[in-house]
């Protein structure tokens, strides 16, 4: 066995961390989602608190930005020929077109999610 450089990590090890990162963004987007309804609802009462939500949503913004671009430079340090078997895991999103942009392109249409396409507002 080669010995393991410090400066890697394992595959599984590395998925886990970004999913995890990414689940904390979904987290604090949701929260955002919630602040501004309520401050909809609220009427003209809520311009500090709607502040305060658009400067997570920045900060939401600015993270996704970030480990996309993370992702973009580990894509270029493999060496091309590591495969991942991402169909069955596509399949089991709930988004329909992340989910065939991530790999589940099958000719049945059946197998993909027939969940909504985007999120919804509920302010009721």
């Amino acid at each position: 066995m080669a010995p393991q450089s410090p400066e890697t990590i394992p595959l599984r090890d590395l998925f886990a961390i970004l999913a995890e990162q990414l689940r904390l963004q979904a987290l604090a987007g949701r929260g955002l989602e919630d602040r501004v309804g309520d401050v909809i609802l609220d009427g003209a009462g809520g311009a500090e608190r709607l502040r305060v939500s658009l400067q997570g949503l920045d900060h939401l913004v600015q993270v996704l930005s970030e480990l996309a671009h993370f992702l973009d430079d580990l894509a270029l340090e493999t060496d091309g020929h590591q495969r991942l078997a991402v169909v069955g895991p596509a399949r089991r999103l709930r988004l329909r077109k992340l989910a065939e942009a991530l790999g589940a392109r099958l000719s049945d249409p059946m197998q993909l999610p027939q969940r909504q396409e985007a999120g919804d507002v509920d302010l009721f």
